[in-house]
C-alpha cells in the first residue's frame, strides 16, 4: 500500500510539473506574439471608398441582385 501511494504521489507531482511548464511556455509564446504582432504605435484606419451610408450601400447591392435575378428568369 505504501509503494502504491508513493508511486501515485510521484506521478501526480510529475503531471503537475509538466502542466506548470506547459502553461509557462504558452504564456511566453503569448507574450512573444503580443510583442511582434500587436503594436499600439499605429492606429488602425479603415479606408472606405464611398462616403455613403452603409445601409444605402446594402440597399443598392440588394436592388442590383434582385434586378439580376429578375433579368435571369425573364
Amino acid at each position: 500500500m505504501d509503494l502504491l501511494v508513493l508511486i501515485l504521489i510521484l506521478l501526480s507531482g510529475y503531471i503537475i510539473k509538466y502542466l506548470i511548464d506547459t502553461i509557462n511556455s504558452l504564456n511566453n509564446e503569448i507574450k512573444e506574439i503580443k510583442m511582434k504582432c500587436i503594436s499600439a504605435k499605429n492606429d488602425v484606419k479603415f479606408e472606405t471608398t464611398s462616403i455613403k451610408n452603409p445601409t444605402d450601400n446594402m440597399n443598392d447591392a440588394l436592388i442590383k441582385q434582385i434586378s439580376y435575378f429578375k433579368n435571369y428568369f425573364d
